[in-house]
């Protein structure tokens, strides 16, 4: 649906991309060296394994955890240097799914440590309320024989809780092996007044799959 006329005086004309998901853009991950991943997941896990083939069977304590992804900003107050990350908790024996969690460092300090939705990438960071603090744009890709969906979560921390913003669900979808059309979204959203939540809408768009390496011709797709 269109935007209406905000309080703030804004209209559909001011909106603005919040993310494309047609192209393939690499989440984001700052430099992280042997010693600094040592110490993350140390900080966090007192114990924990190097290698899935050193799980033993029928111990639930077990962990082979990975950093997925990392960004710098102001996480849980306006003002401060941190770096969050996004980490695969990687149960050995999970009974359900595998975790994952972000945690926000100030330099060596942990701040918070807490469960995130299932991600497997920090696509971006914002600050769309004016609070001075970054909300966080987590994306999961699945893969299947042969095909590919994403879908996509905005959270951020609120007090003592991640607090999810939006819930995108389904982004990008890809399985050429049924020959039916790739889909994606372009997501856009209307900048609030300050402290308040933006209005979000979806654009779907729609190509042939093609071979790999060449690049799809998008168009929106019906009804859009």
């Amino acid at each position: 649906e269109p935007f209406s006329r905000s309080n703030s005086g804004f209209s559909s004309l001011e909106k603005k991309v919040l993310y494309d998901f047609r192209s393939d853009k690499p989440g984001l991950r700052t430099k992280l060296d042997a010693a600094t991943t040592r110490k993350v997941l140390s900080t966090i896990f007192p114990a924990y394994l190097s290698d899935a083939q050193q799980c033993k069977t029928g111990t639930d304590a077990q962990v082979v955890p990975a950093i997925l992804g990392s960004a710098e900003g102001s996480f849980t107050a306006a003002g401060l240097k941190q770096t969050a990350y996004l980490i695969d908790v990687g149960e050995c024996n999970p009974h359900t799914a595998y975790t994952t969690r972000l945690a926000v460092f100030n330099s060596d300090k942990l701040v918070t440590n807490m469960e995130a939705p299932r991600a497997s990438a920090i696509a971006a960071t914002y600050d769309l309320n004016g609070d001075g603090k970054n909300e966080l744009l987590l994306e999961l890709a699945g893969f299947g024989q042969g095909d590919l969906v994403k879908t996509a979560t905005l959270v951020a921390f609120d007090q003592d809780k991640l607090a999810v913003q939006e819930d995108f669900g389904e982004v990008y979808h890809r399985d050429c092996a049924t020959k039916q059309p790739m889909t994606a979204s372009v997501v856009n959203y209307l900048p609030p007044p300050k402290g308040q939540k933006p209005r979000f809408t979806v654009e779907l768009y729609s190509a042939p799959c093609l071979a790999k390496g060449e690049q799809p011709q998008w168009a929106r797709a019906a009804g859009q």
